[in-house]
C-alpha cells in the first residue's frame, strides 16, 4: 500500500527543493520543446497574512515535518521578508531542473537577494535578460520584473533563459491558480503521467487498478480555502473512453487514501512522544495534523469518483474551522526530498 501513498503525493504534490523552498502550477505539455513533468502554483499572502496568520507561524516553528517550517528561515535565505511574498511557483522541466518562481507584494531588494544568493557574482547577460550565479551556487538569480525573482539550476540557466523570456514565462506561470473570479484556490497543481512510471511497474498486480491513469493527458490537484477545505483530484484524458476506463482508478486513489490516513493516526502520536523533548511544539502540532486528518478521512470516504466527458474528478470536503492551517498539515505528510 506504499505505492499508493507515494501516488497521492504526486496528485497533490508538494516538493521541497534542496534549498528549503516550497515548490508549489504544474504543466505538462512541452515547453520550447522540453517537456515538463510537474507544475505548482502556490498562493501565499492573503492566507500567511489573513486570519489564520498566527497559527501558520506557530505550526512552521513546531516541527521540521511542517512543510512551511523553512518559511522562517526565507529572509535569511534569499533576502526577500516571508510576510512579503503574494504567491510562489515551480516548474519541474526534463532538462531545465526546477526554476522557482517568487512573486512579492513590493518589489524586491535586489542587493539584499544578490547578498544571500550570488554574493561577489557579476551579471552574465542574455538578450536583454541579466542574471546572477555565484562559484558552485545551485541556483542562478533572475530578476523577471520589479517584484518577481526568478530561480533557475544554475548549470541550465544560460540554456533556459536563451529559450525563454523571463518575464513573459514568469507572468504565464504566476496566474492566480484556479478560479480567479472566486479568489478560493490556495494551490493548484498538474503532474505529467509518466511520472507514474517508476510507480506502477510492469507486472505489479498492485499497480493494475491504477494502470489507467498512466494514459491519461494530465494528473491534477486543486485546493480550494472557504469555510472548510476542499482538495480535487482530476485526471484529464484524450478521450471519453478513455477516461471511463480512468473512472476506477481515481476511486482507488481515494480508497488508498483512507488507507494512508489510518497509519498515520496510528503511527503519529508515537512520532510525537519521540520528538518533544527537542521539539516541544510536536506534541500540539500533531493533535492538530491528526484532527485534519479525521477530517480528511471522513471526506475520502464521502467523495466519489465522477467523468464529465473525458475529465475525471474526485472533490473532497475537509470540514475543518481552519483550512489553511489544515491543508498545510495535510500536505506536510506527502513525502518530499529534504534539504541537502
Amino acid at each position: 500500500m506504499s505505492r499508493l501513498a507515494v501516488l497521492f503525493a504526486l496528485l497533490s504534490g508538494t516538493v521541497l527543493l534542496p534549498s528549503g523552498l516550497l515548490a508549489a502550477e504544474v504543466q505538462t505539455a512541452k515547453d520550447k520543446d522540453e517537456v515538463r513533468l510537474f507544475s505548482v502554483a502556490l498562493e501565499t499572502g492573503k492566507y500567511w497574512n489573513g486570519p489564520e496568520a498566527e497559527n501558520l507561524k506557530k505550526l512552521s516553528k513546531s516541527h521540521p515535518i511542517v512543510l512551511t517550517w523553512w518559511w522562517a528561515e526565507l529572509e535569511d535565505k534569499l533576502g526577500v521578508a516571508a510576510d512579503k511574498v503574494e504567491r510562489l511557483a515551480i516548474v519541474a522541466m526534463a532538462e531545465s531542473g526546477t526554476p522557482c518562481i517568487i512573486r512579492t507584494k513590493e518589489p524586491i531588494d535586489r542587493k539584499a537577494v544578490l547578498a544571500k544568493m550570488a554574493p561577489g557574482a557579476e551579471p552574465t547577460t542574455i538578450g536583454d535578460q541579466p542574471y546572477w550565479a555565484a562559484e558552485k551556487a545551485e541556483y542562478a538569480v533572475a530578476f523577471a520584473d520589479p517584484r518577481t525573482l526568478l530561480l533557475v539550476p544554475a548549470v541550465s540557466a544560460k540554456r533556459f533563459l536563451t529559450r525563454h523570456a523571463a518575464t513573459v514565462w514568469c507572468a504565464e506561470r504566476l496566474a492566480a491558480p484556479g478560479d480567479a473570479a472566486t479568489g478560493k484556490t490556495l494551490l493548484a497543481l498538474e503532474v505529467n503521467p509518466r511520472m507514474l512510471g517508476d510507480l506502477l511497474k510492469p507486472g505489479d498486480e498492485r499497480a493494475e487498478p491504477f494502470r489507467p491513469l498512466e494514459k491519461a493527458r494530465s494528473l491534477q490537484m486543486k485546493m480550494e480555502v472557504d469555510k472548510e477545505l476542499r482538495a480535487i483530484l482530476a485526471a484529464e484524458f484524450a478521450d471519453e473512453a478513455a477516461a471511463e476506463r480512468g473512472l476506477p482508478a481515481v476511486q482507488k486513489v481515494l480508497e488508498g487514501l483512507a488507507f494512508y490516513f489510518d497509519m498515520v493516526q496510528e503511527n503519529m502520536p508515537k512520532f510525537a512522544k519521540v520528538q518533544e523533548t527537542k521539539y516541544p511544539g510536536a506534541p500540539e502540532m500533531v493533535e492538530s495534523l491528526l484532527a485534519a486528518v479525521r477530517a480528511a478521512q471522513a471526506g475520502v470516504k464521502d467523495a466519489k469518483a465522477v467523468r464529465n466527458g473525458n475529465r475525471v474528478e474526485a472533490a473532497v470536503t475537509i470540514k475543518t474551522d481552519r483550512p489553511v492551517s489544515a491543508a498545510v498539515l495535510l500536505l506536510s505528510l506527502m513525502p518530499r526530498a529534504g534539504k541537502k
